[in-house]
């Protein structure tokens, strides 16, 4: 394997969100180690057992919660998110000084490296981008669900 493609691979080795999500590779991912998750659904309780145990309270103030929570959640995802954007172009800045001497250094290896790089890293940024759209998408719907779940607290 070139050092070209030794780059590229620990590039998407840090920058990949699946990598991310699923764990990382060995060495540690500071995408997740450092930034959280932007799952943070996958981490709450069903609505139907956040409303369960709230037989007290009103159907208004349940609905506040439902949305306060909904909107702690749509929060803590863009700040995760914004961490992990931030790694990202860490990781790019570490492979584009990478590929200084990358297969011997010269200018049209360098050039092939780090558009290489760019082109990844592009990707990566694109991905994660959807993965925050439908993550942010359903913590609306973890609140929607819940406050569904508080009429059902008059009944």
């Amino acid at each position: 394997m070139s050092r070209v493609s030794l780059i590229l691979a620990a590039l998407l080795a840090l920058c990949a969100p699946a990598a991310a999500r699923a764990g990382g590779p060995g060495f540690g991912n500071p995408l997740q180690n450092g930034c959280g998750t932007i799952y943070l659904v996958d981490d709450m309780q069903d609505p139907s057992y956040f409303v369960s145990n709230a037989h007290s309270m009103t159907v208004k103030l349940c609905d506040s919660l439902c949305k306060q929570a909904a909107a702690e959640c749509a929060q803590v995802v863009k700040e995760s998110a914004a961490c992990t954007f931030k790694a990202v172009s860490k990781a790019e800045f570490f492979a584009d000084a990478a590929c200084a001497d990358a297969d011997g250094g010269s200018p049209s290896d360098l050039k092939t490296c780090k558009s290489n790089v760019h082109v990844n890293v592009a990707s990566v940024r694109a991905e994660f981008r959807g993965f925050l759209i439908t993550e942010l998408g359903r913590c609306t719907s973890w609140g929607t669900d819940c406050v569904t779940q508080c009429a059902t607290l008059g009944m």
